[in-house]
């Protein structure tokens, strides 16, 4: 499926490590408030992704694969299946 050109899983991996890293700088309050902050920026990341799911199909869906190096191959692949979906 076409996910537009928006890297949705990828999306779904840096906001909880953007979260944690400015937790890390802050006072223990603000930190709940960014700890907020990130898992409802995170839910709201995700919720497209289950209106958007074809549930007909079997094969990988919002696929992103980034090739990082060369030689020796070394790519970043991700997708969401059926098995996958509810843990998103």
């Amino acid at each position: 499926m076409h996910s537009g050109g928006i890297p949705w899983l990828t999306l779904l991996l840096l906001i909880p490590l953007a979260g944690a890293v400015a937790m890390y700088f802050v006072t223990e309050s603000t930190a709940r408030w960014i700890a907020l902050a990130a898992t409802l920026a995170d839910l709201f990341v995700a919720l497209p992704l289950w209106w958007l799911f074809d549930p007909q199909t079997s094969q990988m869906q919002f696929t992103e694969h980034v090739a990082w190096i060369t030689a020796p191959p070394l790519d970043d692949s991700l997708g969401l299946d059926g098995i996958s979906l509810p843990l998103v």
